[in-house]
């Protein structure tokens, strides 16, 4: 069995894409929060960075409207990038399994705190993202059209 290459990265920012919160429903008395959430790479290969993008609509009880919307982005520059994240046959970039099982849960744990703190003072100030685990994500094909609303900024250059 070969050796699975430990993938050098740092972690150099945290950006809120997106936050919307609407205002207190009148029928608002539940305290149980169900937390949509969705993890999606997106890469910036001239950059060397691989950016999860943690996408997480707050609902209450069986609601089906969401409370708070956030999609939070966490930057990670990976070293020898082109070595590791390779351009595949259909023009998508292939994340390395080992990278993705160290860079989505702490994305989502920066998401969880990043949450928190914006919540904070608000009616949902306890509507506190549980801890998730990543067996529990369904893996599904990347959809060919992104967002075009969705936006970082690496070194104060917007890289869209």
């Amino acid at each position: 069995m070969e050796d699975t290459p430990q993938i050098e990265f740092r972690f150099t920012g945290i950006q809120i894409i997106s936050k919307k919160m609407e205002e207190t429903p009148k029928d608002f008395t539940s305290v149980v929060f169900n937390f949509d959430i969705r993890i999606e790479n997106r890469i910036r290969a001239e950059s060397d960075l691989v950016i999860p993008f943690v996408f997480v609509n707050i609902r209450f009880g069986d609601k089906i409207e969401y409370l708070a919307s956030f999609i939070i982005a966490c930057l990670f520059r990976v070293s020898d990038f082109k070595k590791y994240i390779i351009l595949n046959e259909n023009k998508v970039y292939d994340v390395p399994r080992n990278l993705t099982a160290i860079i989505h849960p702490v994305s989502i744990s920066t998401a969880r705190g990043v949450i928190f703190s914006e919540l904070r003072g608000t009616y949902l100030n306890n509507a506190i993202m549980p801890v998730v685990y990543m067996k529990d994500f369904k893996e599904e094909l990347q959809n060919e059209s992104q967002p075009k609303e969705l936006a970082i900024m690496v070194d104060n250059k917007k890289i869209n």
